[in-house]
């Protein structure tokens, strides 16, 4: 199925969606880059430790300490120069809307999932097929199927009010 929240429009006051800016939803360490693999095509993925959260949130959700969690953004075009373990401020620009992976239009996929503490998807993350490498399809595994990394909803990370 669909992990994630699908955010775009076709045109804003005569501006298209492609190119929008992207902008990191928390603070956190870059722990995923991917550069045009299916089915994410260009994306980033984001650790936000839980000592960096609201403790309501965490709280609310009950979360499991040693966790973080994962905030991804994928469908991008114009990363910005940003390599794993790189620091991000909430509100850093990451890249802009694209069209890469598997995508009918333009729009943000944006998916939060929480997982173990410190993990970084070194070698890539990608879908299984013949042209991706035993670790990219071993990252999307442990990242999609494992049960490692458990999904939430990313609209309860954008509407949490303390």
């Amino acid at each position: 199925g669909h992990h994630g929240l699908d955010l775009g429009y076709y045109t804003r006051e005569g501006v298209p969606f492609t190119g929008t800016p992207i902008l990191a939803a928390l603070d956190g360490t870059i722990a995923a880059i991917v550069n045009d693999m299916p089915p994410y095509g260009n994306m980033i993925i984001i650790e936000t430790p839980f000592e960096r959260l609201p403790p309501a949130l965490v709280a609310s959700l009950g979360f499991p300490a040693g966790n973080s969690l994962y905030t991804l953004y994928a469908h991008l075009q114009n990363l910005q120069p940003l390599a794993l373990g790189d620091p991000v401020t909430c509100g850093q620009q990451l890249a802009e809307t694209g069209l890469t992976g598997f995508t009918g239009g333009p729009h943000l996929h944006f998916e939060t999932r929480w997982g173990p503490a410190g993990t970084v998807f070194e070698g890539g993350l990608a879908f299984y097929r013949a042209d991706t490498t035993e670790a990219e399809r071993a990252n999307y595994q442990r990242w999609r199927m494992s049960g490692t990394f458990h999904l939430l909803d990313p609209l309860t990370l954008l509407t949490f009010q303390p």
